[in-house]
This record gives structure tokens, C-alpha cells and sequence, in this order.
């Protein structure tokens, strides 16, 4: 993480950098699990105002960091929803998905598998189970025969 070179409202910088960064974490969790769970609770919880709060929420760093953090959270959460949706799509056997679509499924979902297993080092594998192993495997075998 980039440290912040700004030095406000009396507090020494390092201070300022560290508030800062545990608030952006703060607003990074969710809603849900938020502990405090309000910025009024999380503001007394740090001892400062919430206008303190209001004020750190106008940092320019602050914001450009949430922004940035933010997105690459939500693809994140997004992608697993994407990759299981594909999946189902690929190996839907209802009749109700088209030929094509489960085509043009099972390639998106066996491209995202080649990337993600080509990028996972001897560390990663090691830490998969079996079964997720064996899924794998799997999946190499059915894009081969494809």
C-alpha cells in the first residue's frame, strides 16, 4: 500500500497514514460484517468525530484507493458467480439451454480453467483437495477430447 505524504489536522503523517488505512479497510468490509457497524460506532471505537470521518472521505488518496480496491473486490466476488454460472450452463442437461450456448459455455469456463491452473505455481496445487484436483483434471481431459 502507497503511503500517504499529507499532513493534516495536527497529526503527525505516519498517524494520519495509519487512520487512514484502517478506515478504508473499515469501509472495504461489508456492510454486514462491519465491526463497528456504523461510522458513528467506528468513529468513537478509533476516537474521532465523525466529521473526522467526513473529512478522511474527501482525502483524495483515500478515495482514489477505495475506488480501486472496490472494483477489484467486486470482480472478484463476481467472477466465482460467472465461472459457476458457465458451468451449469456447460453441463445443463434439461434441454432448455441451446446446443450453442453450451458450447460457447463449456469453452469460456474450460479458457477461465486453463488460465487459472497455467497461473497457479507448485504451492497452489499442493494446497487444492483431491477432489478440486481431480475437477481439474477433469476438465483438461474434456477440453482434449473437445
Amino acid at each position: 500500500m502507497g503511503v500517504v505524504s499529507i499532513k493534516r489536522a495536527g497529526l503527525p503523517s505516519d498517524e494520519r497514514n495509519e487512520r487512514l488505512v484502517a478506515y478504508l479497510e473499515w469501509l472495504l468490509t461489508p456492510r454486514g460484517e462491519r465491526s463497528p457497524s456504523s461510522k458513528a460506532k467506528y468513529a468513537e471505537s478509533v476516537g474521532v468525530t465523525t466529521q473526522t470521518l467526513r473529512n478522511y472521505g474527501r482525502d483524495p488518496w483515500l478515495q482514489s484507493e477505495y475506488a480501486k480496491r472496490s472494483r477489484a473486490l467486486n470482480k472478484v466476488e463476481r467472477a466465482g458467480d460467472v465461472i459457476e454460472r458457465l458451468y451449469r450452463l456447460a453441463t445443463d442437461e434439461s434441454g432448455d439451454v441451446s446446443a450453442q450456448a453450451q458450447v460457447s459455455a463449456a469453452k469460456a469456463f474450460l479458457e477461465h480453467t486453463d488460465k487459472t491452473v497455467e497461473s497457479m505455481t507448485t504451492a497452489d496445487l499442493s494446497d487444492l483437495s483431491f477432489d478440486e484436483l481431480r475437477g481439474l483434471i477433469d476438465d483438461m481431459e474434456r477440453e482434449a477430447l473437445a
